[in-house]
């Protein structure tokens, strides 16, 4: 796949990355790391592999999810085609690590463009909600359960007695903070009504068709 580089500087920066010997995948994830465009797409136009990994495990599109360079993150999943399931020696997502640093931002982007598995677990078995759990960043933690689609019961266990939720994974037990408690308390308690309601309008059409059934009603 072509990858274009950007105009400006168009004539210098071949010619200083000419002269740099280090293995390009290198010089793409430092680049990603430091929010460096114009080198991401020079080095990926001479043929250098988007997803090839460091001693670590990173790979550009981990990189730039670390350190939140919105624009890198775009470019390397609609145009580079990254590939978003890739995992760093512990495991690690892309998804994990911007959850790990609270960008929303980019989240949202691996979700939504990128279908990023919100499921994906490393080595101890944390998952990207998890993450944003523990590091304690409501706004991924809400949106990777209400939009999408995180499930609860595989990232955390409840304990009914104390009223607290714990995270499942094999690291130190962590329990949420209130905020975080009070919401998926309270998220979970809607969602519960919801369904309910459903499921008893779907019964009231049914009846309508078979009378027989009316008692059903009563258990919902």
């Amino acid at each position: 796949q072509s990858h274009p580089t950007p105009e400006g500087g168009a004539m210098l920066l071949p010619f200083l990355c000419s002269r740099d010997k280090r293995p390009p995948g290198k010089m793409v994830r430092q680049a990603a790391s430091r929010g460096d465009l114009r080198r991401v797409m020079f080095w990926l136009g001479r043929g250098a592999n988007v997803d090839s990994k460091g001693d670590d495990g990173y790979t550009a599109l981990i990189e730039v999810c670390d350190t939140g360079h919105l624009k890198v993150a775009e470019y390397l999943v609609r145009e580079a085609k990254a590939d978003m399931e890739i995992k760093d020696n512990l495991g690690d997502t892309a998804l994990a690590w911007a959850a790990y640093n609270g960008h929303l931002d980019i989240v949202t982007l691996l979700v939504e463009k990128g279908k990023a598995n919100v499921e994906s677990v490393n080595h101890k078995g944390r998952t990207a909600l998890g993450w944003a759990a523990r590091r304690g960043f409501l706004p991924v933690f809400r949106y990777l359960i209400e939009v999408a689609g995180a499930d609860v019961d595989r990232t955390f266990k409840r304990d009914a007695e104390k009223g607290t939720w714990t995270l499942r994974d094999q690291y130190s037990t962590t329990n949420l903070d209130r905020k975080m408690t009070l919401w998926l308390e309270e998220y979970l308690r809607v969602k519960s009504e919801m369904k309910r309601t459903a499921i008893r309008r779907d019964l009231e059409i049914v009846w309508m068709l078979h009378p027989s059934i009316q008692h059903a009603l009563d258990y919902c």
